[in-house]
């Protein structure tokens, strides 16, 4: 026979509890930013990490529940590829830090153009008969043009390099310094890239120009992997193909835009590439973060 319990005892809940007002709690919660049970053995933490309390999170602000970055100092963020936010983003990070970005598109503009100039001019120089057929020692020659080409060519990527560093510094919240453009990567590993990218898309251009064209577009972010991310020749090559494979659409439309400012720089009897070739550096390095979710700060 149970024995009955003493007046004033609450009836027996089988739930586990023990009737009103008694158990854990079950009106609002008693910490702030937190519905937990509150009591010993629990914390009430606060609903940003690192508040009063410690180790709580707030509401979520994004998709399926989790927060979103905050953003970085400078207080510029972007979620997803806009082309024309790349182009704009570009020219304000080029406005803002003219000087050194104008100065090295001059140097690799004279260096690019000079040498081949140059080449050509002593190719030239020699006193050929112009009715003799002698091919062999016009063949001769031409080894001086392509070399001093070659130099050039490999002058000028350095110095792209150091353009596109700056152009991350810039994505970073810094100003544009010559002095930091070959700090922070292994310049000869960038070279060696550009030189196999150059390789593959001359012999591409030889079979029907589109396969060429088509791996230069998929290596548009070669140097940026070895820059930014310090990536091996492997690895930058790879990495390229899958960023611009994964977003293609955006990509593409983003270089569609500098291609139309690349001829809109020839209308101008090139006096455009001056601003060109900075945009194009700024806005490949700032296309690069955005979709690998790094760091864009405002341009200063």
């Amino acid at each position: 026979m149970t024995t009955p319990p003493p007046p004033g005892t609450p009836p027996h809940d089988p739930s586990g509890s023990t009737g009103p007002g008694y158990g854990p709690p079950s009106g609002p919660p008693s910490g702030p930013g937190y519905g937990g049970p509150a009591g010993p053995g629990y914390s009430s933490p606060s609903p940003y990490p690192g508040g009063p309390g410690g180790g709580g999170y707030g509401p979520p602000s994004g998709p399926g529940g989790y927060m979103s970055a905050p953003p970085p100092t400078g207080g510029y963020r972007t979620s997803q590829l806009e082309p024309v936010e790349a182009i704009k983003y570009g020219w304000a990070a080029f406005t803002r830090n003219i000087g050194p970005f104008l100065l090295m598109t001059v140097v690799v503009l004279l260096l690019g153009g000079g040498f081949s100039i140059l080449g050509s001019y002593l190719d030239g120089s020699f006193d050929l008969d112009a009715s003799s057929t002698n091919a062999n020692a016009a063949f001769e020659l031409q080894p001086w043009g392509m070399l001093l080409s070659l130099v050039g060519s490999i002058l000028a990527s350095i110095l792209s390099l150091g353009m596109l560093r700056m152009a991350f510094d810039v994505l970073d919240g810094r100003k544009a310094e010559l002095g930091r453009m070959f700090t922070g990567y292994n310049v000869g590993v960038g070279v060696l890239t550009g030189i196999v990218v150059s390789l593959v898309t001359s012999v591409g251009l030889l079979f029907c120009i589109l396969p060429g064209l088509a791996f230069s577009f998929f290596m548009l972010f070669a140097s940026s992997r070895v820059v930014d991310s310090g990536a091996g020749v492997g690895q930058a090559i790879s990495g390229s193909f899958t960023l611009v494979k994964d977003n293609a659409g955006p990509v593409f439309l983003w270089f569609l835009l500098l291609i139309l400012l690349v001829i809109a720089s020839v209308c101008t009897c090139g006096l455009g590439f001056f601003v060109t070739v900075p945009l194009f550096t700024i806005s490949t390095a700032y296309v690069y973060r955005v979709i690998t979710g790094g760091q864009v700060a405002q341009p200063v």
